[in-house]
């Protein structure tokens, strides 16, 4: 993923890898395609274990990154699981608690005990937010929050959701009278109904959650108003660099596969790779994806060091990876020839990963429009 790594980072990944080398792959997933979650409490329990929810909490409330930069050791782990195609909400779930652990500053309102039940793997939790619509704005939400004498009260719904397996906690994007806010929900609360809905991608469950007169606790208040607005934001490139760094993962498996397909698989005496035109082929899928290694690594980094140009660059991958990734990868299933477009081989596999990628949580054209608004915001 990146082009050095410190010997902790070797650990993180080569941690990771092992892992996954004995418990994913994708004829697990195709294996799995009929089942409400595509992985086992206990597999992710395991990959909790191995730090993969970790590095955003503090020490002190359950966490703690072994690199000392969590986004890059994210990076890392994210990669591997794209590579690997592996299941697991890793990147939601990190963006979740990106904004749990900096809601309320010293005097947060999610206790720690919740902090680490998430971090260990014992709850799950996702982001309950947008309308469903083609642009992904997490406030322009139909669910709405009524104060009442006791408490909250929801009502609404979230088209679009992505399942954490058996989702314990929802943390709602919603609107008060007063503006944004976000409310954690257990998922398991009256009036909340999880629908399955339809994915392409084989390894994630999606739902349309609806929220008919939810009655909550005051303490159920994450955030609100402008503070809501800057946790969401924060949790957004938490995201979208993870999923930029997923897609890596996925395009350098597929890039490796192609590679040895064409250097092993003949054609009129000669193997593929010594035809110049598909040499040239492979050669500009390789330039692309180092081009998205490059940006994906500056978003991480912009991360990590809370750089005023974090939400930049973050926009800068996700515009760059998801508009060039699915198209990369359907070069790499042409190249396959006939093979590359059956249910059997792993192509299809990857390449339903990298569109759903390139589509949530923030098109390519919706991360343009937010770089056209920082050129026109500096003008």
């Amino acid at each position: 993923m990146y082009l050095e790594l410190t010997a902790d980072e070797r650990d993180v990944a080569a941690g990771t890898r092992k892992f996954l080398a004995a418990t994913a792959g994708a004829h697990l997933l195709r294996e799995r395609e009929d089942d409400e979650s595509p992985f086992d409490d206990d597999w992710w329990q395991g990959g909790a274990a191995l730090g993969w929810v970790a590095p955003l909490v503090p020490e002190e409330r359950g966490g703690g990154s072994v690199t000392g930069t969590p986004m890059r050791e994210l990076g890392l782990v994210a990669h591997e699981l794209g590579s690997a195609a592996a299941p697991g909400p890793v990147a939601v779930t990190n963006a979740v608690l990106a904004g749990l652990v900096r809601a309320g500053g010293a005097h947060s309102p999610v206790s720690d005990a919740t902090l680490a039940a998430i971090v260990v793997g014992e709850t799950t939790v996702t982001w309950a937010a947008g309308d469903g619509g083609p642009a992904w704005r997490p406030f322009e939400t139909p669910v709405r929050i009524t104060r009442t004498k006791d408490g909250l009260q929801l009502d609404g719904e979230c088209p679009l959701v992505e399942l954490a397996g058996p989702t314990d906690l929802l943390l709602v994007s919603a609107m008060r009278v007063d503006g944004p806010a976000l409310v954690l929900v257990p998922a398991h609360t009256a009036g909340v109904s999880v629908e399955p809905v339809w994915g392409l991608d084989l390894s994630r469950r999606w739902a349309r959650v609806v929220l008919d007169g939810v009655q909550l606790p005051v303490a159920a208040l994450v955030a609100a108003g402008p503070e809501a607005e800057q946790l969401v934001e924060h949790q957004l490139r938490v995201l979208a660099a993870l999923q930029c760094a997923d897609t890596c993962g996925v395009l350098d498996t597929v890039f490796e596969m192609t590679r040895e397909w064409v250097d092993h698989r003949w054609s009129f005496g000669r193997p593929l790779a010594s035809y110049q035109a598909l040499k040239h082929r492979l050669a500009d899928v390789r330039t692309l994806l180092e081009a998205c290694r490059a940006t994906t690594e500056a978003a991480l980094d912009a991360i990590d060091a809370d750089a005023p140009d974090a939400g930049e660059l973050v926009s800068v991958a996700s515009a760059f990876v998801g508009e060039h990734a699915p198209g990369m990868v359907q070069e790499c299933v042409q190249l396959h020839g006939g093979i590359g477009v059956t249910w059997e081989h792993d192509l299809h596999v990857h390449l339903r990963r990298v569109v759903t990628n390139a589509a949530a949580y923030g098109s390519p054209t919706d991360h343009r429009r937010r770089l056209a608004d920082v050129v026109t915001e500096g003008s």
